[in-house]
């Protein structure tokens, strides 16, 4: 399973659980894996299970959100022998009270020679090499993130200056059938965003692409540009060409996606 794993994310180095293979580890999967959230508007229930997660982003070649892909992740980094911890985040919580609602899952992996580091392949449009587990600033291809401390409990992550929230998580490790409550309100409420919108993400080495909705993002360290998708071919070559994805059933999500873009163009002042 461990070989096929690597197979996806197109990794041929070294298996030793050191520092320069948890990078290398890092941007693979994020360079071949997108983020995407397609499921819940397909009308696909999300689990926790790491079979089912693994069937579908291993074998079926498709995308996930930070449940799958952080898990997943962490089954392959176990397997080479790293120590790694769930860590759970909120992303921009309001106040203290959200800050351990479980609706990111991160990891925290430490490496044989005693490195501490913030592991993430599920945020999306967050940072391509794992960081230091220390407060500061962390430059990555020009886009720069940050780690704060909060007190003895809590931690901070700052996005990149285009990525939007970034989110609080605290340093209790955690099991996944934890998040479950979690998982479930946030492919069901009405209220979640993921149920509110399509997302798709793809990390590359000098820019993130972003697909929300019918609305494309390019970012690179400079700025953000937009494209509007107009129609279910160039929905298709968006989701094949960018983020590698092929959906055997889209013209009904695309009609969706469509519909609600232009119900949004309406309402805008």
């Amino acid at each position: 399973m461990l070989n096929a794993y690597l197979r996806r994310i197109n990794y041929t180095g070294p298996r030793q659980a050191t520092r320069e293979v948890l990078f290398a580890l890092h941007r693979a999967h994020l360079t071949s894996i997108p983020y995407e959230n397609l499921d819940i508007h397909l009308g696909e229930r999300l689990t926790l299970d790491f079979e089912p997660i693994y069937d579908k982003i291993v074998r079926r070649q498709r995308g996930g959100w930070c449940y799958e892909m952080n898990s997943l992740f962490a089954w392959a980094l176990r397997q080479l022998g790293f120590d790694v911890q769930l860590l759970s985040g909120a992303v921009n919580p309001i106040n203290r009270d959200e800050y351990a609602d479980r609706d990111h899952l991160i990891l925290r992996v430490k490496t044989i020679e005693g490195d501490d580091f913030i592991a993430d392949v599920g945020f999306g449009n967050g940072f391509l090499y794992p960081l230091p587990f220390r407060e500061g600033k962390h430059t990555q291809g020009g886009f720069t993130f940050g780690l704060s401390r909060i007190d003895d409990d809590y931690w901070h992550f700052t996005n990149q200056q285009y990525g939007g929230a970034g989110f609080v998580f605290n340093l209790q490790p955690y099991q996944m059938p934890d998040f479950a409550e979690r998982c479930h309100w946030l492919q069901t409420s009405p209220e979640s965003g993921f149920v509110r919108m399509t997302v798709c993400h793809k990390v590359l080495d000098d820019r993130i692409f972003s697909l929300r909705g019918a609305q494309l993002f390019t970012t690179t360290p400079n700025d953000m540009t937009e494209h509007i998708v107009q129609s279910h071919d160039e929905f298709v070559s968006v989701l094949s060409d960018i983020f590698g994805l092929r959906l055997p059933h889209s013209a009904g999500l695309w009609a969706k996606i469509w519909q609600k873009h232009l119900a949004w163009q309406q309402a805008q002042p």
